[in-house]
């Protein structure tokens, strides 16, 4: 007589993980998942950023804010935004650290004088 085997040889091992690390890896938590957590949390909590909703495939687009529990965020979004800030404060920072008379090179190009900013002689007012 053959007795089939009911349960595999291999045994799963548990690990034991945190929600934060667990939520850090996966979109999908009880709290992204509930869409009305995250009409709460944007209308009447007024989080910033708000409890982003899974949708499947658009998972780039959650961001993530650990004060309310939401942790996940893609590493592609999380560097795109960080090179954006460095993008921004470098221009502020080159904006600054310019003399105070010099603007941008579209303001130093004057228009010619008896014309308006555009070129246009016909709008000119004559002074008198």
């Amino acid at each position: 007589v053959i007795v089939p085997r009911i349960m595999s040889a291999r045994h799963e091992q548990v690990v034991a993980m945190s929600f934060e690390d667990f939520a850090k890896l996966n979109p999908s938590t009880h709290l992204t998942s509930n869409p009305v957590h995250c009409l709460r949390s944007k209308y009447v909590f007024k989080h910033n950023p708000p409890c982003s909703y899974r949708f499947l495939g658009n998972e780039h687009l959650m961001k993530a804010n650990p004060d309310i529990g939401c942790f996940f965020e893609e590493e592609g979004q999380k560097q795109a935004r960080r090179a954006a800030g460095e993008e921004a404060a470098t221009f502020w920072a080159r904006r600054e650290a310019e003399p105070e008379g010099k603007g941008s090179p579209e303001q130093d190009e004057q228009a010619p004088e008896g014309t308006d900013d555009h070129g246009d002689a016909s709008a000119t007012r004559v002074a008198e």
